[in-house]
């Protein structure tokens, strides 16, 4: 067994705390960013019905979804860029035949709808 010295252990312990109570507030700070960033996209008159998902990392947002053109994904890459606190964009956005409105973004395959 080795035995550590009290005042390095305690040391050890405030170093380790203050190192998970930042990645708790950059969690947080990550997902309201994430959240200001998708709000933009909802409040674009264009990419609003898009349904167009944001995620944030240390200030990078990263947008993912389907676009029906080019253009539209250059527009939200300039939107979630005028969100304070964005430091960078990247996009995983698809060229593509966006889903229709109202329709759910993901339904497992086994799903059905109940009976009446």
């Amino acid at each position: 067994m080795v035995r550590v010295p009290g005042g390095l252990a305690v040391l050890m312990a405030c170093v380790v705390a203050a190192a998970c109570g930042l990645t708790i507030a950059e969690n947080r700070d990550d997902a309201t960013l994430a959240a200001r960033v998708r709000i933009a996209l909802l409040n674009d008159p264009d990419l609003g019905r898009l349904r167009l998902q944001a995620r944030a990392v240390a200030g990078v947002v990263t947008l993912s979804g389907t676009v029906p053109s080019a253009e539209l994904a250059a527009r939200a890459a300039n939107v979630a860029g005028t969100v304070r606190g964005v430091r960078e964009v990247r996009s995983a956005l698809e060229i593509g035949r966006a889903p229709e409105p109202g329709t759910p973004p993901y339904m497992p395959m086994a799903w059905k709808p109940a009976s009446t």
